[in-house]
């Protein structure tokens, strides 16, 4: 942003009146019907590893 306003101070300050939301979703399908896409993969995951999780690498590698 600071390149642009070396460039052009009306410019960036267009840009900064842009509602904050609408830069992150701008690369979204349009055709998406709900504003808040969550993925479970983290928590998949820890329930996966469950107790290993705690371990250093070391203590699990030898428990295995």
């Amino acid at each position: 942003m600071k390149d642009i306003g070396d460039i052009d101070k009306a410019t960036l300050g267009w840009l900064n009146n842009i509602n904050a939301k609408t830069w992150g979703i701008y690369l979204f399908d349009n055709q998406v019907e709900v504003e808040n896409v969550t993925n479970n993969l983290v928590e998949s995951l820890n329930s996966w590893v469950g107790k290993y999780k705690s371990m250093s690498i070391i203590i699990f590698l030898e428990k295995e």
